[in-house]
């Protein structure tokens, strides 16, 4: 494995570790104020851009299985939590 394929695999779990963190403060803890006005912004970008790094650095790494599985994963990860992280960015700098 190469290290570009290494480093797609840990930001695809940065951007899992962001999410369980979301969710963690949203429904388990009753959403304080200060993680939304401090933290919120920030994991939410985090969720969307993560993955987007992880999938270059997978076309970056060497070719294989374990490329095409560092992609696949990224990219799906991209397609189902990154709509619903934009909207909330969205409800937070715009208002509903």
């Amino acid at each position: 494995m190469s290290k570009l394929n290494a480093f797609s695999y840990v930001f695809f779990f940065i951007a899992i570790i962001n999410l369980v963190i979301v969710y963690f403060f949203e429904y388990i803890l009753g959403s304080p104020n200060y993680f939304y006005t401090h933290f919120l912004e920030w994991t939410l970008i985090g969720i969307v851009l993560i993955p987007i790094i992880g999938v270059v650095l997978g076309l970056s790494g060497e070719k294989g299985n374990l490329r095409l599985m560092a992609i696949a994963l990224n990219t799906l990860f991209f397609i189902a939590f990154a709509p619903l992280a934009l909207w909330k960015l969205w409800i937070t700098f715009y208002g509903w």
